[in-house]
C-alpha cells in the first residue's frame, strides 16, 4: 500500500514586512509557486540544517510559527495556500 505524500510550498515571512507572506517562485517571481513533496524540496534549503523545514497543514499554526521565525523557511500543505494568501491556481500543481 503506498503512503500519500503531502504536497507543500516554501514560505515565510521576512523580518521587514511581518505582515507579508513569501514563497519560492519559478521565473523570478513572475511565474506560478514552486509545489514539492513534503521533505522533497531544493537541497539549498537545508543548507546548515540537520532537520528538514517546519511542516503545517494549519494555517494558524503556519503563520504563528513564521511570524516568530522571521526570514526561516517552512513548509506549508498546497490545502492551506488560499488561508494563507494564494489562489490554487497560483500554485504549479
Amino acid at each position: 500500500m503506498s503512503k500519500h505524500i503531502p504536497r507543500v510550498f516554501i514560505c515565510w515571512v521576512s523580518s521587514s514586512s511581518h505582515d507579508h507572506i513569501m514563497s519560492l517562485t519559478y521565473n523570478n517571481g513572475m511565474g506560478l509557486v514552486r509545489v514539492y513533496q513534503k521533505d522533497r524540496y531544493d537541497s539549498r534549503l537545508n543548507l546548515g540544517r540537520t532537520e528538514p523545514l517546519p511542516y503545517f497543514d494549519e494555517p494558524s499554526e503556519a503563520y504563528i510559527w513564521m511570524k516568530k521565525n522571521p526570514d526561516e523557511q517552512c513548509q506549508c500543505n498546497t490545502k492551506i495556500a488560499p488561508s494563507l494568501g494564494w489562489k490554487r491556481s497560483e500554485l504549479d500543481l
